[in-house]
């Protein structure tokens, strides 16, 4: 017995008008289908600019019969991203992302990782700018400082000082663990515990009487 695969659908706001730029692409979780002229995406993106290079036929990759396949992307991480490609510059962020809160917060992760994996510097400059007004937790600013590569005072040391001086390590959860990976924590752990004995060094013992 075989089952017939759900048919693929145009998605209903980035299905630009065919054109021998246009490539079809389809998230990982959906069946949804986007196809964009990459010559637009192109500007932003070195990695577009390369799919361009392609010889393109009725049978290649980025057609809606033959999709190019984005692993790891779901389809509501793809259109924040197109979306940040399509913004123009009098339009507010929630053209792009519109959410709140800890939603927010992942959403910006994921418009900064894809920022990140198409080498687009613009997009993850405006991801970093909006995550820093966010209140995270300085584990994980560090975590993402140290894993998207981001050297600024903002983002290094003020929260290794926090962390180092203001957070006992009975407070430091295996959340915050995870996100600034066990050696970042063991060298956090080794430089309090060196404040620690140069404070106590300086401690006259008790004397009996």
């Amino acid at each position: 017995m075989s089952f017939e695969q759900p048919p693929s659908s145009q998605h209903p706001r980035f299905w630009d008008s065919p054109n021998p730029a246009t490539l079809v692409f389809k998230a990982q979780d959906s069946e949804c289908l986007f196809r964009q002229n990459v010559e637009h995406l192109a500007k932003h993106s070195q990695v577009f600019k390369d799919l361009l290079a392609f010889p393109q036929g009725e049978n290649s990759e980025g057609t809606s019969a033959n999709p190019i396949m984005l692993p790891g992307i779901s389809e509501h991480s793809f259109e924040r991203f197109l979306a940040w490609c399509h913004h123009l510059p009098w339009q507010d962020d929630s053209s792009i992302i519109a959410a709140a809160g800890d939603e927010r917060v992942d959403q910006l992760l994921s418009l900064l990782h894809l920022g990140d994996m198409f080498l687009i510097r613009g997009v993850m400059l405006w991801s970093i700018d909006r995550l820093q007004i966010m209140g995270l937790h300085s584990a994980q600013i560090l975590g993402i400082a140290l894993k998207y590569r981001i050297r600024s005072t903002e983002w290094i040391d003020r929260p290794v000082k926090a962390l180092i001086v203001s957070t006992p390590i009975s407070n430091i959860t295996p959340q915050h663990l995870d996100w600034m990976t066990p050696r970042v924590f063991l060298l956090v752990a080794k430089a309090k515990e060196a404040i620690q004995k140069e404070r106590w060094s300086g401690v006259a013992p008790l004397q009996r009487g």
